[in-house]
């Protein structure tokens, strides 16, 4: 339930995936977020760089919320692929 909270960082390898939710906080975090918000087949409809303390509202066409380092390059558009995407997807 904490997430990312009392870390110093996040590395560029690293991402916290947040399944059935599109609103987080970043409320308590030491650093800035990639928030990209994701449609149910893992796809990236959203993309916005949040600093700490903030909130990010629902968005209505998403499903998910990924979140990593804020230099990492995602677009909406692009799928995000994990290792136990079925186990994921079988939700």
């Amino acid at each position: 339930m904490r997430g990312l909270l009392r870390r110093n960082a996040i590395k560029v390898d690293e991402a916290l995936l947040i399944l059935d939710s599109t609103s987080v906080h970043t409320f308590g975090m030491r650093f800035p977020v990639l928030v990209s918000r994701l449609d149910d087949s893992l796809r990236v409809v959203d993309v916005r760089r949040v600093m700490p303390n903030r909130l990010v509202m629902r968005m209505r066409d998403a499903r998910h919320v990924l979140e990593c380092h804020p230099d990492v390059d995602l677009r909406p558009g692009d799928v995000l692929r994990v290792d136990g995407e079925q186990e994921l997807r079988g939700r």
